[in-house]
C-alpha cells in the first residue's frame, strides 16, 4: 500500500529526535535521533499485515472487512508503546500517528494519519486525542486542514487524570489523557464496525470520558535515550502519586507502602472524581509504567478486586498489562470506567472482536474465561451427578460454584 501525503508535504526519514547522541543508561538502541525510525521498522517487519510508513511516522490498518464505517485514528509520541501502534487493526484503531520520544506528532503527521485513514473507512474520521497540549494543537490544526480537503472528521480530546481532582473545586488543572483512552478506542471502533456514525459517536465517547477516572503512582522516573540524567529524582523510600505518562514529577510524595495501601490511595481518589457508590458496576485497567512486573500488577489487581468487592462496587471487566508506558518508569495507573443501565452496551463493545495485536487479549480475555468458567462448571456438575451419591451432591455444587464465581467471575 502507498501512503499518500497530503499537499506536498516534505517528510524526511532522517527527521531527528532532538536528544544527543551519548546512549547512556544502557539503552538497547542504535543512535538515539534514530531511535524511533528503527522502532518503526522493526514494528514493520514484525507486523506484515500492518502498513507502517517510517517516514510520516504513521502506522495504518491497509484494508478492513468493513469499508462503510467510520475510522477511529489516535496518536503519541513514543515511548509509550504499545500505543498506540499495537492497537491497531479491525475492531480498534484504522491509523495512528506518532512522535519523537515524548513529543507529539506533528501536524503533517496527523494529517496524514486522518487521510489515509478516510480513504481505508468511507464513512469519516473520529480522532481520539490524548489530552496533552502538544496532541491537543497538532491534531487541531490537522483536522482543519483535513476539513478543508473536504474529509469528514471530528475530533475528542480524553482526558481520564484525576489526580488533581478535589471536590467543589473548578479551577484545577486540566484532565491529562492517560490509559483510559484504551476504553474509548474499543467502545468506539466497536459501534463504528456497527454502523454508527461520526456525530453520535463523539458524542458516545464524551460520555466515556466523562464516565472514567485515572490515577497512578510512580517508584522511579525514566529515562530518555541520550540523555545522561533520569528526568526526575525519585528517592528510593519514597512514592509519587499523580503522575502522567512522561516521567514527570507527580503531585506529592509519600514514603513506600503496601501495594494494599496504595491502591487504597488511589481508589479512594477515583471513586471521588466520578462518584461511584456502592452497588455500581465498574471495569477496570491497571497499566504498568514500564518495568512494572506482572508480579506487582497482578498483586494490584487482586487488591483492586478486594477493596471493590468490601464496598460492594462490582468488578465487571479487567484489563492488566503494559499498555501505555512511561519508557521504563516504575508504578503503574488505575482507571475504572463506571458502566450504568443506561450504557451496558459498553460491556458488549468491550468483549467485541478485535485482530489488534496488542487488542486481542484486552479485549477477548474475561469473555473467554467466562464462557471457560459456564463449560467447566456443567462439565463438573454433570460428573458430580453421575459419580456421587445424592446426599453429596448439593454440597458439592455449592462449593464448585462458589469457587468458580471467586475466580472467573460467572456473572
Amino acid at each position: 500500500m502507498k501512503v499518500m501525503y497530503p499537499r506536498d508535504s516534505k517528510l524526511l526519514m532522517s527527521e531527528s529526535q532532538s536528544f544527543g547522541e551519548t546512549v547512556t543508561f544502557k539503552k538497547i538502541v542504535n543512535r538515539p535521533n534514530t531511535c524511533v525510525n528503527d522502532m518503526l521498522n522493526g514494528l514493520a517487519k514484525t507486523f506484515p499485515g500492518l502498513h507502517v510508513d517510517v517516514k510520516s511516522k504513521v502506522v495504518l490498518l491497509p484494508q478492513d472487512g468493513n469499508p462503510n464505517s467510520v475510522a477511529i485514528v489516535s496518536g503519541a509520541g513514543s515511548g509509550h508503546e504499545p500505543y498506540p501502534t499495537g492497537f491497531i487493526g479491525k475492531g480498534m484503531l484504522t491509523a495512528a500517528a506518532c512522535g519523537n520520544i515524548f513529543s507529539s506528532p506533528s501536524v503533517t503527521n496527523c494529517l496524514t494519519a486522518i487521510c489515509n485513514a478516510s480513504h481505508v473507512k468511507k464513512k469519516g474520521v473520529l480522532v481520539l486525542i490524548l489530552s496533552h497540549g502538544g496532541d491537543t494543537l497538532n491534531f487541531a490544526l490537522a483536522i482543519e486542514s483535513a476539513k478543508e480537503m473536504g474529509i469528514k472528521v471530528d475530533s475528542v480530546v480524553v482526558g481520564d487524570d484525576c489526580a488533581y481532582y478535589k471536590p467543589g473545586v473548578k479551577n484545577t488543572p486540566p484532565r491529562r489523557g492517560l490509559v483510559g483512552i484504551l476504553f474509548v478506542a474499543k467502545i468506539a471502533a466497536a459501534l463504528a464496525q456497527q454502523g454508527m456514525n461520526v456525530e453520535k459517536l463523539k458524542q458516545t465517547c464524551t460520555e466515556i470520558v466523562d464516565n472514567m477516572a485515572t490515577m497512578g503512582f510512580s517508584s522511579s522516573s525514566c529515562t530518555v535515550p541520550g540523555q545522561q540524567h533520569a528526568l526526575v529524582t525519585i528517592a528510593p523510600d519514597e512514592i509519587h502519586l499523580g503522575v502522567g505518562i512522561h516521567g514527570e514529577p507527580g503531585m506529592r510524595s509519600i514514603k513506600m507502602a503496601k501495594v494494599s495501601e496504595l491502591v487504597k490511595i488511589l481508589l479512594d481518589q477515583i471513586l471521588r472524581a466520578i462518584k461511584i457508590q456502592t452497588g455500581d458496576d465498574v471495569c477496570g485497567i491497571v497499566n504498568a509504567l514500564g518495568i512494572t512486573t506482572p508480579l506487582e500488577f497482578y498483586t494490584a489487581v487482586a487488591e483492586i478486586e478486594t477493596q471493590l468487592h468490601a464496598r460492594r462496587i462490582h468488578l465487571k471487566r479487567m484489563y492488566a498489562g503494559t499498555l501505555m508506558p512511561a519508557l521504563d518508569s516504575g508504578g503503574m495507573q488505575i482507571c475504572l470506567l463506571k458502566v450504568s443501565e443506561y450504557n451496558k452496551f459498553w460491556l458488549e463493545c468491550l468483549d467485541a472482536s478485535t485482530d489488534a495485536h496488542h487488542g486481542r487479549g484486552a479485549g477477548t480475555l474475561m469473555n473467554h474465561q467466562t464462557d471457560l468458567s459456564r463449560r467447566l462448571y456443567k462439565f463438573l456438575l454433570r460428573y458430580l451427578v453421575q459419580n456421587t451419591r445424592l446426599e453429596q451432591q448439593k454440597f458439592s455444587e455449592l462449593v464448585l460454584k462458589l469457587l468458580l464465581k471467586k475466580y472467573w467471575r460467572m456473572n
